[in-house]
């Protein structure tokens, strides 16, 4: 039997990680009983304060990446490379912002 992959959005993908972690069966019971806004305000919450699942991932990609480049030449590397909730779109953005870091620090330490 072929498994047929869903394409969500990224605020049905919330929907779905908030269910879980406030314990809902379902996320049709979740809708039933949250506003919107007070949707909102859990994804503002999120943005701030990641669930611990989220955390617990961002510290191990954190911990790969430090060992990797400390026992490898691999330098082109970050924690995002590290992380499976984070996609590939995702991960090429933030390669991108931290490009653009780093030459805004080079450049600064020139001053």
């Amino acid at each position: 039997m072929e498994m047929v992959k869903l394409k969500m959005d990224r605020s049905r993908k919330f929907l779905f990680k908030l269910a879980l972690n406030l314990g809902y069966k379902t996320v049709a019971e979740l809708e039933e009983t949250m506003s919107y806004n007070e949707f909102l305000e859990w994804s503002e919450y999120y943005s701030e304060e990641p669930f611990m699942s989220d955390r617990i991932e961002m510290q191990l990609a954190t911990l790969t990446d430090v060992t990797i480049k400390t026992s490898t030449s691999a330098k082109d590397i970050s924690p995002v490379d590290f992380m499976i909730t984070v996609s590939e779109e995702q991960k090429i953005e933030q390669k991108k912002i931290q490009k653009h870091k780093d030459l805004v620090e080079k450049l600064n330490s020139f001053g």
